[in-house]
């Protein structure tokens, strides 16, 4: 049996994982700053966290969709106590990609309406509509497109679209957008973003900006989704990306840190959308509300405030940050450095960043740190477990240094 090939292979064969490092069968350790897929945010093997599911794989991994156990009764109670107020109704699913769609469908039942406004080089998820919705599904193979209207102009001040300076501008892209799109908007059930854009290179809004978006939304009458499946649970340095700027959605996906590396994600609602949808939406899937699902939140959540993660990961985001600056001053290569908390990214000027890359790829892989590039943006994205160390992300910055020197 061969596997089907959606994506690319790495040849890591890692057996066992402590920390902030993978061991391969031969022993050698490899330096994560991806934690997966950003979903690893206690490090691998955290002793407590093993030490949960354990307990509950032992008492009761599953009951069905329709039972509410203990364990979901409490995970529920932990989201409530980290979301925003008004946050208060939630059902528990697998993945960020799946918890997309309910959001979607949740919407739409919600308004009595069909359209969905995303955000230009956003990512939503991999299943149909939110791939869709998605830059990275605009010529995706067997992608059936929604119904949606061209996408809301991303914050890319640096390279703004309508020639504006921030923040003397005003987001006049947003009105620009809005004065082409005027007669399309009768039929929006919802708005969603990203409060960072993780695959679109780690763009973080300037202040105002999810404002501004909200604000359309709330001019518009439809529902605001927040997509917080990579920000969430801690990865900004908050529990969520909306508190940075006190934004108010009605709806919140949430997924990765929520699991700590198991397929845990979640649908949180405002108690008037689960109102407007009373009686007309029933979601069921053998997955659902587990309890398995239940332990692994709580324990994230718990251990998070035990640990004071928040304050490290604002504390190791801002040196990450300060000490990727530092080289961009020195290599002519770095053209931004940016980030919120662990999600970080260092930006390759365009032009030889293809060469430049591959070069920087091949040092790092060789010297065994794992960093993700994404060529379509042409940034190093640093997504690291909340528990790294100074000399751990040090051991990244000496490795960088070294490969952008001449030799």
């Amino acid at each position: 049996m061969n596997f089907f090939r959606t994506s690319p292979w790495s040849e890591l064969r890692p057996i066992r994982g402590e920390g902030c490092w993978l061991r391969d069968e031969t022993g050698a350790r490899y330096l994560d700053l991806t934690a997966g897929t950003g979903c690893t945010v206690l490090g691998h093997g955290h002793p407590r966290f093993t030490r949960a599911i354990q307990v509950q794989l032992e008492k009761l991994v599953h009951a069905g969709p329709g039972v509410v156990t203990k364990e979901i009764q409490e995970a529920a109670v932990r989201l409530g106590g980290i979301l925003p107020p008004g946050l208060n109704r939630v059902t528990f699913l697998n993945t960020g990609s799946e918890a997309v769609e309910l959001a979607l469908r949740v919407a739409r039942v919600a308004t009595g309406r069909r359209k969905i406004i995303g955000v230009r080089y956003g990512y939503y998820g991999a299943t149909n509509h939110a791939l869709a919705l998605s830059e990275a599904g605009r010529d995706a193979a067997g992608v059936v497109s929604p119904l949606r209207l061209p996408p809301i102009p991303a914050p890319t001040c640096s390279r703004c679209p309508v020639g504006e300076t921030y923040p003397s501008c005003g987001f006049r892209c947003l009105r620009h957008w809005q004065a082409g799109v005027n007669g399309m908007l009768e039929d929006v059930a919802a708005v969603i973003f990203e409060p960072v854009m993780g695959k679109a290179g780690v763009l973080v809004p300037p202040p105002g900006y999810l404002a501004a978006v909200a604000g359309l939304a709330r001019e518009w009458g439809c529902l605001l989704i927040a997509d917080e499946v990579t920000t969430g649970v801690g990865r900004t340095g908050t529990w969520t990306g909306v508190q940075h700027e006190q934004v108010e959605p009605d709806i919140v996906v949430l997924g990765k840190a929520l699991g700590n590396g198991l397929p845990v994600a979640a649908v949180v609602s405002t108690a008037d959308v689960e109102e407007a949808c009373a009686g007309r939406v029933q979601h069921v899937q053998s997955h659902q509300n587990d309890p398995l699902s239940g332990a692994a939140a709580s324990a994230v959540i718990s251990l998070i405030e035990e640990e004071g993660l928040l304050a490290r990961i604002r504390e190791a985001g801002g040196y990450l940050l300060q000490q990727l600056r530092r080289l961009a001053g020195v290599h002519e290569a770095i053209g931004d450095v940016r980030g919120r908390g662990l999600m970080v990214a260092m930006e390759l000027r365009p032009g030889g960043a293809g060469d430049q890359a591959v070069q920087v790829q091949r040092w790092l892989r060789d010297r065994r740190i794992l960093v993700n590039f994404q060529a379509e943006t042409g940034t190093f994205r640093f997504f690291p477990p909340y528990i790294v160390t100074r000399p751990e992300l040090d051991l990244a910055i000496e490795a960088l240094d070294q490969a952008l020197s001449p030799r």
